[in-house]
């Protein structure tokens, strides 16, 4: 049969491909090629496999014993191979690819570190190569789409920016190259409430505080993302000059963004989705301010400023997240894991931020409760005209919380434009 249709269509030959044979269950995969040792013989029939041959081994040993040494096992693929032929992967052109893939403009002056990056973890593959250039597009897509930006005008970077490119890529290529570690650090970042404040702490002063205690961690893994981290950030600090704070916005940013790729979690943590808190409204009066431990500073600062016979009282009450004294003074561990300092008629105070930012809606709750403020005395909100001096600030609908309410019964306040500028 298959010589008259070799006659019949003027070819001198059939050739089969046989593809992923590496994906099924070990011992089905030997079966099957068993099975289509049959039909080898053939002629003029050429079978092409595709198939890592460490999965052949794997099958023939579940079969046939785990007593059979390397040399039988090897005389077993020689039978049905006749002519072995391994893709030559490590020579494949990583940067040559990424220019390919991405426009120029997307990268820039980025794309050695990144390649240099991407050898250094996940090596040459075309496939891996492929997925973190799809997930980086996808989150791309994401973010142009949510068009929320978590810093004020002081550390305001575009988000088409090539560093802000960068930093994606590099949590994508972190994400998948030790991807336990990283679902633990993202997950604590994520929940921080500040997450730019952390992985500032994380990177100038070590994991030791955050980690070391965790069973279930490996600490030389995160060590080993957050040294990396640390390198993409100094080459774009070399780049955009003395602007350290706009950098580590972006890797806050880049990194919280990355959740949406992150599939190595089982089950989400409700926590994850975070809120953006760009204002503050005390007693009729707006700020700005672009996270939510720098509201919960801000606040504090502001009542402290308005009721200082009673901080004492404050303290005494507040103890798990306001102690007098500077950041120095108070041990790094719990919620101060990362702390702030206010200073109020000489007298510094210390502030845990490490926090969750339900766990600060509380914490405020809490002192208008101890003072007695009315329920529209503290607002916290987001609105994104806030975040970009571009645009004008002009009435449009906001969503804003009365702190003093309990959460699960929180207000809201549809037009907070009418506090003072």
């Amino acid at each position: 049969m298959t010589k008259k249709k070799i006659t019949k269509e003027g070819i001198d030959r059939i050739i089969i491909f046989v593809d992923d044979l590496d994906r099924l269950n070990p011992e089905v995969a030997v079966e099957l090629l068993e099975v289509m040792k049959l039909f080898m013989d053939v002629e003029h029939c050429v079978f092409v496999l595709a198939i890592d041959y460490e999965v052949v081994v794997k099958g023939i040993r579940k079969k046939y014993g785990n007593e059979l040494s390397d040399d039988k096992c090897r005389s077993f693929f020689d039978k049905i191979i006749q002519l072995p032929f391994r893709m030559p992967v490590e020579a494949y052109e990583v940067k040559r690819f990424i220019e390919e893939q991405l426009p120029e403009e997307v990268l820039g002056e980025y794309l050695e570190e990144i390649t240099r990056l991407l050898k250094k973890t996940l090596g040459n593959n075309p496939r891996t190569l492929k997925r973190v250039v799809n997930s980086f597009e996808l989150l791309r897509v994401v973010n142009r789409k949510k068009n929320q930006i978590n810093f004020n005008s002081d550390t305001y970077i575009d988000i088409n920016s090539k560093e802000k490119n960068a930093l994606i890529i590099t949590n994508l290529i972190l994400q998948m190259y030790l991807p336990r570690a990283y679902e633990k650090l993202l997950d604590m970042v994520i929940n921080s409430g500040d997450s730019k404040e952390i992985l500032k702490e994380l990177i100038k002063e070590g994991t030791e505080s955050y980690f070391s205690e965790e069973e279930d961690v490996n600490v030389e893994e995160i060590k080993e993302i957050i040294r990396y981290m640390e390198e993409i950030k100094k080459v774009i600090e070399s780049n955009i000059k003395e602007k350290e704070e706009k950098v580590f916005s972006l890797m806050a940013d880049s990194m919280t963004l990355s959740f949406i790729t992150n599939v190595t979690k089982e089950k989400v943590d409700s926590r994850s989705t975070a809120v953006s808190i760009n204002y503050v409204i005390f007693k009729g009066k707006l700020h700005k301010v672009s996270s939510a431990a720098e509201a919960l500073e801000k606040t504090i600062t502001l009542i402290f400023e308005k009721n200082e016979p009673k901080i004492p009282k404050i303290l005494e009450k507040c103890g798990e997240f306001i102690k007098k004294g500077s950041s120095a003074d108070v041990e790094k561990k719990s919620i101060f894991r990362a702390k702030r300092e206010i200073k109020i008629s000489g007298q510094t105070y210390c502030i845990g931020t490490s926090s969750w930012y339900r766990t600060k809606f509380d914490q405020i709750n809490k002192i208008c409760f101890l003072l007695d403020l009315d329920k529209s005395d503290v607002i916290w909100g987001y609105d994104e005209k806030l975040d970009n001096e571009k645009k004008k600030l002009e009435p449009s609908p906001s969503s804003a919380v009365y702190m003093s309410e309990p959460i699960e019964n929180r207000k809201w306040q549809t037009d907070y434009r009418k506090a003072k500028p």
